[in-house]
């Protein structure tokens, strides 16, 4: 059986090497435990930098106690005049696609058991700007142009092995 005899930062002897972390671990599980008033509401983030070319966003938010129910809203406008419903249910994610270009609001709240609903999360932008049409033409362009070589190299490669053979 090995001794250590020195700890982890190279000073002297020590009982035990790992006893720092473990001072560590106390103190962040103290902290997450202070603050009761976190798990209280759902914090709504962005997994994506809040803009996209595709028309699509993938959003998550913290979780609570299993067989909790979210609300995510989606609106226009960050007043959130006019929310529509996008999600609910149990999952703490979310994926919307199908956007137009334009900028998106979305917020999402607990509903309690007792049918009673949380307050809502900080409201989260998101902006989509498709691809122009013709920078899409130019791509579809370039990669036919690319098939079509691949293609023809193939043939004329096909055909002189056969004649070598």
């Amino acid at each position: 059986m090995r001794r250590f005899d020195r700890d982890l930062l190279g000073r002297g002897p020590s009982s035990w090497a790992g006893q720092p972390y473990v001072c560590l671990l106390l103190c962040l599980a103290a902290l997450l435990l202070s603050f009761p008033a976190a798990a209280e509401t759902a914090l709504l983030e962005l997994e994506a930098n809040g803009n996209s070319s595709a028309g699509h966003v993938r959003l998550s938010w913290a979780g609570g106690e299993t067989g909790t129910s979210y609300e995510l809203q989606q609106a226009n406008d960050v007043a959130f005049g006019k929310p529509e419903v996008r999600y609910q249910g149990q999952q703490t994610a979310s994926v919307i696609s199908g956007l137009p270009d334009g900028e998106f609001y979305f917020r999402v709240r607990r509903l309690g058991q007792d049918g009673v609903p949380g307050p809502w999360s900080s409201v989260v932008r998101f902006a989509v700007t498709h691809y122009k049409l013709g920078f899409a033409l130019t791509l579809l362009a370039i990669g036919a142009v690319i098939f079509v070589a691949t293609v023809c190299f193939l043939i004329v490669f096909s055909r002189k092995v056969r004649t070598n053979d």
